[in-house]
């Protein structure tokens, strides 16, 4: 399950989802975006809470400009 997938399930708003498990929104929005991988902090938070386990999404490569 993602990230994305559990927030979608419990019917949360990334920011209710970022709150519960102690991060920021935007770390929430990056890790749905593909711009961040999951922390051990993360993943070990929402088992504590939701008792799921999180899959690490593949990280998308930003390109250079050039």
């Amino acid at each position: 399950m993602t990230l994305k997938e559990l927030r979608e399930k419990n019917s949360l708003s990334q920011a209710a989802l970022a709150k519960s498990i102690g991060v920021s929104n935007s770390t929430v929005a990056s890790v749905e975006a593909g711009r961040m991988k999951v922390s051990q902090k993360i993943s070990d938070k929402v088992k504590e809470v939701y008792g799921e386990i999180i899959e690490q999404p593949a990280v998308k490569k930003v390109q250079e400009a050039g």
